[in-house]
């Protein structure tokens, strides 16, 4: 059986697609409107009237993340199926610049909770945690110049399975001693 879990790689290009469309915008038409955070080969940069938004996945630990189902089935003679059920926390970050900046923060907090955004999350294993804060208004001081901007976070559940066929007990022997 397959693991189902994804890389972060993944992960990230699936909240790519999903702000990009909330935004009303295009991969192929608008390359540089939604990047990925941390990208290692780097993003052009842009200017104080260019609507931007920064996208940034981080996995963090919680009260589920601790808890993992073992189970065992597919039993054969000399081995079994383990499968490891479990889920994992991600805190998904927007820094929004431009001078839509509020207006693309709010369509991004309550897109992110229509349907077709939910089910295309869904049909990768990922849920959105409905607790959320209000987006936070935080302009950055570049050149001598105050660029809007806005971040807000909201957190997701993913649903992972583990599968490895481990090796089964054939047999034991077992041997009472007397005293000592």
């Amino acid at each position: 059986m397959a693991n189902i879990m994804l890389t972060m790689a993944e992960i990230e290009t699936l909240f790519h697609s999903i702000t990009t469309l909330i935004l009303g915008y295009t991969v192929a038409a608008n390359p540089d409107k939604v990047r990925i955070g941390w990208n290692t080969a780097g993003a052009p940069t842009f200017k104080i009237t260019d609507n931007v938004t920064f996208l940034m996945v981080t996995p963090t630990p919680n009260e589920f993340t601790k808890l993992q189902n073992v189970s065992f089935d597919t039993f054969y003679t000399t081995s079994a199926n383990q499968k490891i059920k479990a889920t994992r926390h991600y805190n998904v970050a927007w820094t929004v610049y431009g001078p839509a900046a509020f207006e693309n923060i709010e369509l991004i907090r309550y897109g992110i909770f229509k349907q077709y955004y939910h089910d295309l999350a869904a049909v990768k294993n990922i849920y959105v945690i409905p607790e959320m804060n209000m987006p936070r208004r935080n302009p950055d001081l570049f050149n001598g110049q105050w660029w809007n901007r806005y971040d807000f976070n909201i957190n997701f559940y993913e649903g992972i399975e583990i599968n490895e066929t481990i090796g089964a007990i054939t047999s034991a022997s077992i041997i009472f001693k007397d005293g000592d």
